[in-house]
């Protein structure tokens, strides 16, 4: 019989820094079920002229804060006050630390940048990881903070003891993207008027869609029906929107005919590109890219990506893979891929059973399974005493 739930948490989303992440807090509260986690009640604050679509739910108190306080707006002052009396809620804050507490956490949502990313090696890639997340812990804005709980696609890779107090949570999902198992085209059947659409992501950080792009066109001028959709990078993805760098997208390839560049993020009508596709060309390792990878796996799209052994681990054997940067590579992957209709039967069902690894209800319960762990914690002195 589980234990009656006595902890509380405090939610800080009133920071400029934390805006990137209130639709993706919003997913995981919709999903949260804090009870299962020994958490009686939930408060998040919010900035005063936030209209973000929050959850209502009896175990969730919502708070709008300013510096000075108005009516019906609590001052920051007094959120502060509150936490100077419950010395046992956990504070969790969005990517910065605003209030001073003992049992502070960040929540963050990027754990591994494009540079980590690139490393061949996977033993390469979790020493740079870790050397990371290190770094970033000493950052200004995290000073003050016990622990830093980063969202990111490689939770659940070994990376669980990356150092004390720094924990992966899953990429959370949204479930508009997760559909059933699709049906497959005969390379026979695709034809002018029903070309085969290869779907991949863009990012300010990478040159990969030129790569991409240049494929698919050298596959065209051989007579393959083909097309590509490029997904441009979203204002609260990882990475910050590059407007520079989707105008010279839209410049450079508004005579390439077989290009659409899609410049939607609402997640319903995203997914629908997702669910119209026929393959996922992963052409670079970045983190935006990350979420559009996991989102075509649970379209269950089969994929061909760049031959990394960190690919390796998150997709498995039955994924083609190509040389990172080479054009040529990367027609040769996708001409076969287009023939091999067991290939992208097969591929996409592993890749869609693998992605229930990532959905909001796995990052919810991860999520508060650690800052349970924060609220369980002694931190009494004779316990740091021992401890040290």
């Amino acid at each position: 019989m589980s234990s009656p739930a006595h902890h509380k948490l405090l939610i800080d989303a009133s920071s400029r820094q934390g805006e990137g992440l209130y639709g993706v807090l919003a997913r995981i509260l919709q999903a949260a079920t804090p009870d299962q986690f020994d958490f009686a009640h939930v408060t998040l604050v919010t900035p005063a002229g936030n209209d973000t679509d929050w959850p209502q739910a009896s175990w969730l108190d919502i708070v709008r804060a300013s510096d000075h306080g108005s009516e019906g707006v609590t001052p920051y002052a007094d959120v502060q006050a509150r936490l100077d009396r419950e010395p046992n809620t956990v504070l969790m804050s969005l990517n910065t630390v605003r209030f001073n507490h003992e049992r502070s956490v960040v929540f963050m949502n990027d754990a591994a940048s494009a540079t980590l990313a690139n490393d061949h090696s996977a033993g390469g890639f979790l020493k740079r990881l870790k050397e990371k997340i290190i770094a970033r812990s000493q950052l200004p804005q995290l000073e003050g903070a016990s622990g830093i709980i980063s969202m990111s696609c490689y939770a659940t890779a070994q990376t669980a003891k990356l150092k004390k107090m720094q924990h992966l949570v899953p990429l959370g999902i949204a479930p508009e993207f997760f559909t059933t198992l699709r049906e497959h085209r005969l390379i026979q059947d695709v034809a002018v008027d029903s070309p085969f659409v290869w779907l991949t992501a863009a990012d300010p950080a990478s040159d990969a869609v030129a790569t991409v792009i240049a494929a698919v066109q050298t596959l065209r001028d051989y007579g393959a029906c083909i097309e590509l959709k490029v997904i441009l990078p979203a204002p609260d993805e990882i990475h910050e929107r590059d407007a520079e760098f989707t105008r010279d997208l839209h410049k450079k390839y508004k005579d390439r005919s077989f290009v659409e560049l899609i410049d939607e993020h609402e997640p319903a009508r995203l997914a629908q590109h997702y669910h119209q596709a026929d393959g996922f060309i992963w052409g670079d390792r970045s983190d935006h890219s990350h979420a559009a990878l996991l989102r075509a796996m649970a379209s269950a799209l089969p994929v061909v990506a760049p031959n990394a052994e960190m690919v390796k681990k998150h997709l498995g054997s039955k994924v083609r893979f190509f040389m990172h940067g080479d054009a040529n590579d990367l027609a040769n992957t996708l001409e076969r891929s287009m023939a091999d209709i067991h290939f992208r039967i097969i591929g996409s069902s592993r890749n869609h059973k693998r992605s229930m690894a990532y959905t909001f209800e796995k990052t919810a319960a991860e999520l508060f399974r650690v800052v349970r762990a924060y609220a369980a914690a002694d931190l009494s002195p004779s316990a740091a005493a021992v401890d040290s």
